[in-house]
């Protein structure tokens, strides 16, 4: 039995299948998120300052690098 949830997530038979673009969104998002967070806390509460944006970068970046790992695995 396949139920489609959206385009990007399926069940099939009890199962979660989560497309690779879903995975390397949530990297996207969480690792900018924890980035930009950890760089507000390194400016001082400056959450539009020079670190919070270059961390969020980074994490970011390392969220697309993680998030293609993990649907490569899952998929």
């Amino acid at each position: 039995m396949l139920m489609v949830i959206t385009p990007e997530v399926q069940v099939v038979r009890g199962t979660i299948r989560v497309s690779m673009k879903t995975m390397i969104w949530l990297g996207i998002t969480i690792g900018g998120t924890i980035g930009g967070w950890l760089g507000g806390m390194m400016d001082h509460g400056n959450w539009l300052g020079g670190w919070s944006i270059l961390m969020s970068t980074i994490g970011s970046l390392l969220g697309v690098w993680a998030g293609y790992k993990v649907g490569k695995n899952i998929g």
